[in-house]
Order: C-alpha cells, then structure tokens, then sequence
C-alpha cells in the first residue's frame, strides 16, 4: 500500500495544486456595440423596418444616433414615447454638409388605456406629421420603445387614412413586413373609432367585398398576441 506520507505524496500534493496551462486564448469581453446588436436582434426582427414607401417603423435603439438616420435617408422622426431623444432633441446646428435638421416630433404615450382620452387628438397631430414629411419627398421613422405597440398605432393610423383601407387590413400589411407590430387593446379601440372618422364608407364597403373575390393573398391574417412595452 501506497504510504501517504513520505516525499512522493509531497510531489503528488504539488501537482495537484498547479493549474493546467490554457493552450488557448480566454475570449475577450464583447464590445458595447455587439451587446447592442444582441439587444436589438432579440426579438428575432430589425431594429428599424419599412412598412410602406417612405415610412419607416422600429425601436428606441433605430433613433439613437442621427448619423445612423442620415444614413438610413431618413429626414424625420416621429417619437411616440415620453422618453426624450437626446440626440434630436439638444439645441443644435445643421450638419457641415449643408444638409437641414431631422424633423422631429414627440408625443408622450405611455401604452396604456390611460391614452385613450386623447389618442384621436395624438393620431391626427402624428398623422399629419408623417404626411408633411412623406409629400415633401422625405422619409419618415416612427418609434417606440421595442417597435411594436405605439409605433405600429401611429404607422396603421397613417396608412389607414393615406390608402382609405380598414385597420385589419392594415395591420396584416404591418405584420408582413414587421411582425411583431401588435397595438395594445386600447389603442385597437382608439383604431377602430379613427377608421370611422377617416375612411370614407363606401369605398370601405368596396374594397371589403373585392376582398371577398377568390384570389391569391399576399399573407393570410396572423393572430394578435397581447403586446407589451411597445
């Protein structure tokens, strides 16, 4: 039997106590831009999507930088939260190359029912907004804070009154190009009374009934899961 004293049991003790070598390089920390990529990407969608010519739907994160925005072509912004966007809305002049300051607007929601008194007023001040912008020639970002409940109102709201479509149908556009757009049930309330108030009846019952025609479909309808932090 192995005595457990003695200089060999010393030696095995030792070596014991050393550390393997690492043949390879620990990985480095990822840097602030790839953790901001693996945030943005999460939810599996871009952080800024086109939804329509020229109108542009995303997160805080496709606001955050006006450099990224001129490169975007995007020439203003719609911000439907209360979060204020330090980067357009800071006292500032017009670039060096000339170019004339994003537009900018903020409208404060909060994405609960307690927006409901007043999100036809919010519509239409976003609504108009976004129209300006679009006949002049520019291209306009609405966001929110994840790009799914605020932002997607203000984008159906827009789209609802500029093609005379009903919010269903306008949602499953959305949902083709950004999936995850799902306005909360308050603002769906809020959507179905705008629809009353901007499109005009009987092309509504029109295009209602072509949709009945058999015909190929972009996308059928996908279900309305309940949204949050949008």
């Amino acid at each position: 039997m192995m005595s457990l004293e003695g200089p060999h049991f010393e030696q095995l003790a030792e070596s014991a106590l050393v550390a393997p070598a690492l043949h390879e390089p620990v990985p480095a920390t990822p840097s602030a831009a790839i953790r901001s990529h693996f945030r943005s990407s999460r939810l599996g969608v871009p952080s800024m999507s086109l939804v329509s010519p020229s109108l542009y739907m995303g997160d805080e994160l496709a606001a955050a930088s006006e450099t990224r925005l001129r490169q975007q072509g995007i020439t203003h912004v719609l911000n439907c939260t209360p979060k204020p966007n330090s980067a357009l809305e800071s006292e500032r002049s017009a670039p060096a190359d000339g170019e004339p300051p994003i537009g900018y607007l903020r409208l404060n929601l909060l994405d609960n029912s307690s927006d409901l008194p007043r999100m036809q007023s919010v519509m239409r001040e976003g609504v108009d907004f976004i129209r300006a912008a679009i006949q002049a020639g520019g291209r306009v970002l609405v966001h929110c804070h994840r790009g799914i409940s605020r932002s997607c109102t203000l984008a159906m709201a827009y789209m609802m009154e500029a093609d005379q479509r009903s919010a269903d149908h306008i949602f499953e556009m959305i949902r083709a190009a950004r999936r995850i757009c799902d306005p909360n049930l308050a603002y769906w309330c809020a959507l179905q009374e705008w629809e009353k108030a901007v499109v005009v009846p009987k092309l509504l019952r029109v295009r209602s009934a072509s949709r009945l025609s058999p015909r190929p479909r972009l996308a059928s309808p996908s279900p309305r899961p309940l949204s949050r932090a949008g």
